[in-house]
């Protein structure tokens, strides 16, 4: 693992200042005061690298992002797929649940039960509503369920045969056309950050990435101090 402290640089120009020290063909991990600083330089790098590369997860998305693309860069984090994330001290210490990365796959033939999916995406932080139009919500009519996972472009349709899934389909939610169809579908909790844990999201992050952390020249007690706790158990760990 390189791990760097970034120091002397002003929040304006480190998304520039980044450019020259990532490989985006490696994982690189950013590491934030908070989301004011967090948001220029996820635009600024954004506007020079593009969005399949720069990547934000955290408890609560920066302007332009949603929860589900937040959703999608901690799983791809976790992965060690390649990209430039970043993340705020205090989401990197924020409490992760136990089932954060727990999936349910289900594969279209096989027999489920009707019941148990909805309890299943209830506990994965799924809402219900009467239709489906915003990440996050799933709904219910007769055999059919339809749920937008965060992390997918589209929402799903499940459509049943009692307890046989008949099909499994993307669609679209303004006109309802089918988009593609499906032989399996897999979902993730779409809530992992919680008080309720086992762990915190700094003990995730894997081993063998290009660290940067980033200190303001006047940052306060309280960030310092978050700082160093990041600091000293990044060295333990590496």
């Amino acid at each position: 693992t390189k791990q760097r402290t970034l120091a002397g640089v002003e929040p304006g120009a480190l998304g520039i200042y980044l450019t020259r020290l990532v490989d985006p063909v490696l994982v690189n991990l950013a590491i934030l005061p908070d989301q004011s600083v967090a948001d220029p330089v996820f635009n600024d790098l954004l506007g020079l690298l593009g969005a399949e590369t720069v990547l934000y997860s955290g408890k609560n998305p920066l302007s332009g992002t949603d929860s589900g693309q937040s959703l999608s860069a901690l799983h791809r984090l976790v992965d060690q797929q390649p990209g430039i994330y970043l993340v705020t001290y205090s989401d990197l210490l924020s409490g992760v649940r136990s089932q954060a990365f727990e999936r349910t796959v289900l594969k279209v033939g096989s027999t489920y039960s009707f019941q148990e999916i909805e309890a299943r995406l209830e506990a994965f932080g799924f809402t219900r509503e009467r239709f489906v139009v915003e990440p996050g919500t799933f709904a219910v009519r007769g055999g059919i369920v339809d749920f937008f996972p965060g992390e997918s472009e589209h929402p799903l349709r499940l459509d049943f045969f009692g307890n046989q899934l008949e099909s499994a389909r993307r669609f679209e939610p303004e006109t309802q056309r089918s988009i593609s169809d499906l032989t399996e579908v897999i979902f993730f909790n779409q809530k992992p950050f919680s008080k309720v844990t086992t762990g915190t999201l700094l003990d995730l992050i894997p081993p063998g990435i290009n660290l940067f952390i980033y200190r303001q020249a006047f940052e306060g007690k309280e960030l310092g101090e978050a700082a160093i706790r990041i600091y000293n158990r990044l060295i333990n760990k590496n």
